[in-house]
C-alpha cells in the first residue's frame, strides 16, 4: 500500500502527462499567488511603518518648535495631557506655530510715512489707553504652583500660552479674582505690565497697539512725548483707583506731559478704554470730600485746561450686545477672533464652565454691557406708536 500510494502521489506524476501539467500549473498558481501575497504584506508593512515614521517626526518636529518657543519647559507629560491632545491636537499646535511668525511692517505705505513725506511731525503729546484683554498681566505673588513664573505674564505674549500648557488649573486659577470683593484672591497678585509694551503685542503677530506705535515713531514720537496707560481691565473702575490708583497715575501724568512740553494731550482709546477716559473725565473734576472720597480734585476746568482732544476707536459707550452672552454662557467666538489660536485655547483647552469661573468674577467688563435703555433705544415710544396704529385702526 506503501507503495501503491507513492506510486500513486509520483507514478501518475511521471506517467501521465496532461494530469502532470494539470499538477504544475497548479503549484505554480499556488506560489505565485504565495509570493504576491508576501509582497503585499511587506508593501504595506512598509507603508505602514513609513506613517509611523511620519507622524513620529511630525511629533518630534512639533516639540522641537514648542522647546523653541518656550525654552526650559518640560513636555515629558505633556502628551497625556487629554484636554490638549484630543484627536486634532497635533494639527492645532502646529496652526498656533504658525502664527508666531512676526508680521513685517509696510513703512514705505504706512500712514506714518505718508504724513513724513509731507512734512508732518509730532506736536501734542499722546496718551494711549488700551481696551478690554489688550493689557498684559504680570504675576507679583501667587500659589506655590506658580512661583517658578514669577514677573512672568500670566495674560499676554508667550508667556501665557506656555503657562497655560503646563498648568492649565494653576493658570486659570490666579485670573480668577475674589466673587466677593471684585478684587485679589487671597496669596495671589496679578498686576498690569508697564509701558509701551505691555499692550503693543497681545501675541507675536497679534498686534493691539504694534502698528499705531510704529507711524507714530515715524513722525517723531517716542517715549517721552508718548505714553501707555495700561490697567487691569478684569477690575471695575472704582476698584481700579482704590487698589492701583490708576486715575491718579493718569492725573499726574497728563499734568507731567502738559508742564513738559507745553502743550494739551491727545488722547488715543480702544475698546473699554473710551469708556475709562470718560469715567475718569468725570472722576478727576469731581470733589472727593462731595463724593463720598470719590474724585481727583482737578477743578471743573481740569479737562479743558490739560485735554486737547480725544480719539475714540470702537468705544462700547453705549456697551456691546456680545457682552452678555459672554457673562451669561462663556460664549466668546463672537468677541474675540484670534483664528486657530481662539480654536485651540477657547474650545480646546478652556470650556464654556471653565470660561464662565473666570468671567462672572471680573467687574470690568460689566461696564460694556448694554446701557442707555429706553432714552436711547427708545422701546417705550416705538410700543406706544404701534398700539397707538392698533387703536387708530
Amino acid at each position: 500500500m506503501a507503495f501503491f500510494k507513492t506510486s500513486r502521489n509520483y507514478g501518475i506524476s511521471i506517467g501521465h502527462p496532461l494530469v502532470m501539467s494539470n499538477n504544475c500549473a497548479e503549484s505554480n498558481g499556488q506560489k505565485q499567488t504565495r509570493i504576491f501575497s508576501w509582497i503585499l504584506i511587506f508593501i504595506l508593512s512598509i507603508t505602514l511603518y513609513g506613517i509611523l515614521l511620519y507622524e513620529q517626526f511630525e511629533i518630534d518636529k512639533t516639540f522641537i518648535k514648542l522647546t523653541q518657543l518656550f525654552p526650559g519647559t518640560n513636555y515629558a507629560g505633556f502628551i497625556s495631557m487629554p484636554s490638549i491632545f484630543s484627536d486634532d491636537a497635533l494639527q492645532k499646535l502646529t496652526n498656533i506655530i504658525s502664527l508666531f511668525s512676526e508680521e513685517t511692517f509696510d513703512e514705505h505705505n504706512s500712514p506714518g510715512k505718508i504724513l513724513k513725506e509731507k512734512s508732518i511731525s509730532a506736536h501734542f503729546p499722546v496718551m494711549m489707553i488700551p481696551g478690554v484683554i489688550s493689557t498684559s498681566l504680570e504675576l507679583w505673588e501667587g500659589q506655590p504652583c506658580s512661583r517658578k513664573f514669577f514677573r512672568q505674564r500670566f495674560w499676554g505674549t508667550l508667556s501665557m500660552l506656555r503657562i497655560m500648557l503646563i498648568d492649565k488649573y494653576c493658570w486659570m486659577e490666579h485670573m480668577r479674582l475674589d466673587p466677593f470683593t471684585g478684587l485679589d484672591p487671597k496669596d495671589i497678585k496679578l498686576r498690569a505690565a508697564q509701558g509701551i509694551e505691555a499692550a503693543d503685542f497681545l501675541l507675536p503677530g497679534f498686534w493691539v497697539w504694534a502698528r499705531v506705535i510704529e507711524n507714530l515713531a515715524l513722525i517723531g514720537y517716542d517715549h517721552g512725548n508718548m505714553v501707555m496707560a495700561p490697567y487691569d481691565w478684569r477690575l471695575d473702575f472704582e476698584a481700579l483707583e482704590e487698589r492701583d490708583h490708576y486715575f491718579s497715575k493718569i492725573k499726574l501724568t497728563v499734568e507731567h506731559l502738559h508742564k513738559v512740553h507745553g502743550k494739551k494731550v491727545v488722547v488715543l482709546c480702544h475698546s473699554l478704554g473710551a469708556s475709562v477716559w470718560f469715567y475718569f473725565m468725570k472722576w478727576v473734576e469731581a470733589t472727593s470730600k462731595l463724593s463720598g472720597g470719590i474724585g481727583g480734585d482737578g477743578g471743573t476746568n481740569w479737562v479743558n485746561d490739560h485735554i486737547d482732544s480725544f480719539v475714540n476707536i470702537a468705544g462700547p459707550l453705549l456697551g456691546v450686545p456680545k457682552s452678555l452672552s459672554c457673562i451669561m454662557s462663556g460664549e466668546m467666538k463672537d468677541t474675540a477672533q484670534m483664528g486657530q489660536l481662539e480654536s485651540y485655547i477657547l474650545e480646546s483647552m478652556l470650556s464654556k464652565r471653565e470660561r464662565l469661573s473666570m468671567f462672572r468674577t471680573w467687574t470690568g467688563p460689566l461696564s460694556m454691557l448694554p446701557k442707555g435703555g429706553d432714552a436711547v433705544w427708545g422701546i417705550i415710544l416705538l410700543l406706544t406708536i404701534n398700539i397707538r396704529a392698533i387703536i387708530v385702526k
